[in-house]
């Protein structure tokens, strides 16, 4: 099944039609919450999304088509804070919804409710290019392109004595508009897109069978560049690791590759969200302006970077995001917080009601390369993969199922599986060495790969 050029533009103008649409209903409710004249202040999200999936399985080609669209209303009554999500758009049952929740009122007791306050707000929202779209974009085929993927895939592991299947291929679009309004009349909206392909490959010889999975992101058609060798890296590390061994418990070096880090600073934020810190659920909580981290490093939050998967010009509190140090000089300069954890902490409101935004690492350090740093850490563990969970985040103890390769004179060797990391992130984070400057562009955390002392490894 084949999509047409025109049908997938229409798809974008039929993203901009609808916008008037939802702005009337938006103005509508808005309208309605004022007459009832029972709610202190609400705010109202809008999104509507259409996802193009493209897909290859079994040599077999599939196009599915999703349309997801939703109101979430925020309403702020004396001490009670009611959040109503509805997929229904027409404006009488949306009415019934309300009168619904406010009857309700009674039955909730919220002891501390913070308004979003009106001088934060994002009045003039940045164009931040996060909607791309051409014609040259849509003249590619994106059946051929994943098609060959997998043939450019299967041709690459024919230099490995392997057998590799290419389980599936899949190419995504993803177009969106995000409405915000709110009691205060301030209206804003923005466009993004965002374009994913990913692959799952098998690999097999006589006594291993390995699976392994890669990605690209992007916000524009820049993915099309990334697609000549994607996937050869992920065939390499499978025949690699098709012949493992296990290795004795012992503390040692290690060095986590770019995309695990990533994975560990996304558990860092989540420890240093507001409402952890707030309810005392995190390990951070009195860590606020300490050190945590060697001197050398700063990580930035910019939400602001042109075309980026991490940016958004506003919360969805309608607040303004804001360039900020997460880290700097080593010290742990912000919590991430939105209205109701700022106010609790007594600190100022940083916008992060999303979550978090793009973490850029500024390195005061030598310049490292990935293959310098192999040969700095000389022996020790290069980790590739981790299972399952591993924080826990009311105490920072760290314990991570991990397999990857034994460095050995600063080059890498063997595979190693079934093996454990493990201490508490506040001395890891202490033990950093190095960070080399392949920083993971795939994630909103946009890490190097870390060098790290003095860690436990618990094998047989």
């Amino acid at each position: 099944m084949n999509l047409k050029n025109k049908s997938e533009i229409d798809i974008i103008n039929n993203l901009f039609k609808k916008n008037k649409f939802y702005i009337e209903l938006l103005k509508k409710i808005l309208n309605y919450i004022f007459i009832i004249k029972k709610v202190n202040f609400s705010y109202i999200n809008i999104k509507y999304n259409i996802c193009l999936e493209y897909s290859i399985k079994n040599n077999v080609f599939f196009l599915n088509k999703k349309y997801n669209s939703y109101i979430n209303i925020f309403l702020y009554i004396k001490n009670k804070f009611i959040n109503i999500k509805t997929y229904n758009f027409n404006i009488e049952n949306i009415k019934n919804e309300i009168n619904k929740y406010i009857s309700f009122t009674t039955l909730i007791n919220n002891n501390h409710i913070y308004i979003p306050d009106y001088h934060l707000m994002c009045f003039y929202p940045k164009n931040l290019n996060l909607l791309n779209f051409d014609d040259i974009f849509y003249n590619k085929n994106k059946f051929n392109i994943i098609q060959n993927i997998k043939n450019n895939i299967i041709d690459y592991s024919k230099k490995y004595n392997s057998i590799t299947k290419v389980d599936d291929v899949t190419f995504y679009e993803l177009y969106e508009n995000f409405i915000y309004g709110n009691t205060y009349n301030v209206i804003n909206n923005f466009y993004s897109s965002y374009y994913n392909i990913n692959c799952t490959i098998s690999s097999k010889n006589k006594y291993n069978i390995t699976q392994k999975y890669d990605y690209i992101n992007e916000r524009s058609k820049k993915i099309i560049n990334k697609i000549d060798k994607f996937g050869f890296n992920i065939v390499k590390e499978s025949f690699l690791e098709l012949n493992y061994i296990k290795i004795k418990s012992s503390i040692s070096k290690i060095i986590i590759k770019n995309n695990i880090v990533s994975n560990i600073f996304l558990d860092f934020s989540r420890s240093i969200n507001g409402k952890n810190i707030y309810l005392n659920k995190s390990y951070l909580k009195n860590y606020f302006n300490k050190k945590i981290f060697p001197s050398w490093m700063n990580i930035i939050e910019d939400p602001h970077i042109l075309e980026e998967i991490g940016s958004c010009p506003f919360d969805k509190e309608g607040i303004e995001t804001k360039k900020k140090f997460i880290i700097k000089n080593g010290i742990l300069k912000n919590f991430l917080l939105d209205s109701f954890s700022s106010k609790m902490l007594k600190l100022f409101n940083t916008g992060n009601a999303n979550g978090i935004y793009n973490w850029i690492f500024i390195i005061k350090h030598k310049k490292v390369l990935f293959d310098d740093l192999i040969k700095e850490m000389y022996n020790g563990i290069l980790v590739t993969n981790i299972i399952g969970e591993g924080l826990n985040i009311f105490t920072g103890d760290y314990s991570q199922g991990i397999s990857g390769f034994i460095i050995k004179n600063g080059i890498i060797d063997t595979f190693v599986n079934e093996i454990t990391i493990s201490g508490n992130l506040l001395q890891i984070f202490k033990n950093i060495l190095l960070m080399s400057n392949d920083y993971n562009n795939k994630s909103i955390i946009k890490s190097g790969s870390i060098m790290i002392d003095n860690i436990k490894i618990s094998g047989l």
